[in-house]
């Protein structure tokens, strides 16, 4: 529901306030930074105030960016589910580029020529002009 992906994309926002954008993670492997993001949700936090600074600001760093690709991956399956739910099923009857396509379809099969010969100047004018 529309609901749903208020709440993703809140929740999104409200990691991306971090401001990880500025940090280059791409000589991070993924399966590295999803390693040390999974360690930081398992212990306490007051053992993490214990690590010496560089690590603290590595595991919470970590754990952000991690949590923030997640939620953002979580608001485009609700925006996918929802896309799915409300539009109709396609229908080439609803779609005007169709119809374009079976007259010139038609013109081809008339003319018999190439499709390279139907998208010359001159058989694709014979298409307007018959409006």
């Amino acid at each position: 529901s529309s609901n749903s992906f208020n709440l993703a994309m809140t929740r999104y926002m409200e990691l991306k306030d971090f401001g990880m954008q500025s940090i280059d993670f791409s000589r991070i492997p993924p399966v590295r930074l999803k390693m040390v993001a999974r360690h930081a949700g398992v212990i306490a936090a007051p053992k993490i105030a214990e690590m010496p600074e560089q690590k603290r600001i590595s595991i919470l760093v970590a754990f952000v960016k991690t949590f923030e690709i997640v939620a953002l991956d979580d608001a485009l399956e609700v925006l996918d589910r929802c896309i799915a739910e409300f539009l109709p099923p396609y229908s080439p009857d609803f779609n005007p580029i169709e119809h374009t396509w079976a007259q010139l379809k038609s013109i081809r099969n008339k003319m018999k020529c190439s499709i390279d010969e139907l998208f010359s100047c001159s058989i694709i004018g014979h298409l307007f002009i018959a409006r």
